[in-house]
C-alpha cells in the first residue's frame, strides 16, 4: 500500500523551508486557496516561461555569435548574470524555482 504523504512533506522535499511553508500556508489561508495547487500552478508557469525566454535567447544568442562571433556570446553571458544574479536575491526567484521542481516530482 503507498503511503499518503502531507503536503508539508512534499514541499520539504522539494527544498522548501518551514519558514516559507508557514507563509505559503498563511496566504493560502487567507485567500481560500488550496497549497497543493497553487504551487503546482505556479511551477507549471514557471516551466512554461523559462522555455519561452531560453528559446527567445537560444535564438538571440545564435544571431549574435554569427554576427560578432565569441566576443558577442561573452556580453551575452554578461548581460545575463547582470540580471539573473540581483534578481535571485532581490526576489521570490528562489520560490518559483522549488514551485518548478516541485510540479516535476509531483507529476
Amino acid at each position: 500500500m503507498k503511503k499518503i504523504k502531507r503536503v508539508n512533506g512534499l514541499l520539504l522535499e522539494s527544498g522548501f523551508t518551514k519558514r516559507e511553508i508557514r507563509k505559503i500556508t498563511e496566504n493560502a489561508k487567507t485567500f481560500d486557496l488550496d497549497i497543493m495547487y497553487s504551487v503546482r500552478d505556479i511551477g507549471k508557469r514557471t516551466i512554461r516561461a523559462g522555455l519561452i525566454l531560453a528559446v527567445i535567447l537560444i535564438i538571440f544568442t545564435t544571431g549574435t555569435v554569427l554576427k560578432d562571433g565569441f566576443f558577442g556570446f561573452g556580453i551575452i553571458v554578461l548581460m545575463i548574470l547582470m540580471v539573473i544574479i540581483p534578481a535571485y536575491y532581490l526576489t521570490p526567484l528562489r520560490l518559483y524555482i522549488k514551485s518548478a521542481l516541485f510540479y516535476l516530482k509531483d507529476r
